[in-house]
């Protein structure tokens, strides 16, 4: 993990059947920590299932020189059009190499579902052996109630991530999904078909492991406005969605944290 207020990044490590390692969505890497990756294994591919994600990809591949990359935004390239790509996991291989070169990497240990009709392009994987959903990312984050401080707690509030600490964890949505969801049929219809594949736990790139139960329960719950009519409501919505955060709570909950501050430096 790589702390990131308000939630850390997360990378997961698939072992493939040669002994070989994908690391999917890598995060910083200390040198220590990366020899000691290096010690389950060759790493031979890295892949970033989410188009905003691209920073540490890039570093992992100057660290990895020889590993395959891989993302999901292929119109953008994640922003690192320089990077020696070797495809992209959207469900349309360009050539019938790249589709060789995605079951090559994927093997019979992943496969992998394109979460259309959003600009994030998001791909999740499922290891089948271990029945985990692995590289969801910033289309949600597990999200806990917690006192880390008034700046990280605001910075969830303003992605829609805040849970109050009267609140279970749970699955949230980003506010911003309401804007950045341009076919919402084609999202549900993703997340529909995510949501009836066999898999029993979710692997966070945000947020940790859940179960897949709970996981399935509070993914409906996240993405209920992608069933309301929104039309010129967006914004509205938007607020809203900002606003289910329970702001007055948190207000009074930064006041009460920056006292028990005040008071242990004192």
């Amino acid at each position: 993990e790589h702390d990131v207020a308000p939630s850390p990044v997360q990378c997961s490590i698939v072992r493939r059947g040669d002994g070989s390692l994908v690391l999917i969505n890598p995060c910083e890497f200390s040198d220590a920590l990366a020899e000691r990756i290096e010690a389950l294994g060759p790493v031979e591919a890295l892949v970033t299932t989410t188009g905003p994600h691209g920073l540490y990809l890039s570093k992992a591949a100057t660290r990895w020189p020889r590993a395959e990359v891989w993302g999901s935004n292929r119109a953008e390239k994640h922003d690192r059009p320089s990077l020696q790509w070797s495809g992209f996991l959207d469900g349309a291989p360009a050539s019938d190499q790249e589709k060789e070169a995605t079951e090559r990497l994927l093997g019979e240990e992943l496969t992998a579902h394109f979460i259309d009709g959003h600009m994030f392009n998001e791909v999740v994987l499922i290891h089948r052996a271990s029945r985990t959903l692995i590289g969801w990312t910033d289309m949600g984050l597990w999200a806990s109630p917690d006192e880390d401080g008034a700046p990280s707690q605001l910075y969830a509030c303003g992605l829609g991530a805040y849970r109050h600490p009267r609140q279970r964890p749970g699955l949230v949505a980003q506010s911003y999904h309401l804007l950045f969801t341009n076919d919402r049929k084609k999202t549900r219809e993703s997340l529909d078909r995510l949501m009836a594949l066999e898999w029993d736990a979710m692997v966070f790139g945000h947020g940790g492991c859940v179960d897949g139960h709970e996981a399935r329960r509070e993914m409906r719950k996240a993405f209920a406005f992608l069933d309301q009519e929104v039309g010129w409501r967006r914004w509205l919505y938007a607020i809203q969605f900002v606003a289910k955060a329970d702001i007055l709570p948190l207000f009074l909950q930064m006041g009460r944290i920056q006292k028990l501050q005040k008071d242990a430096k004192q």
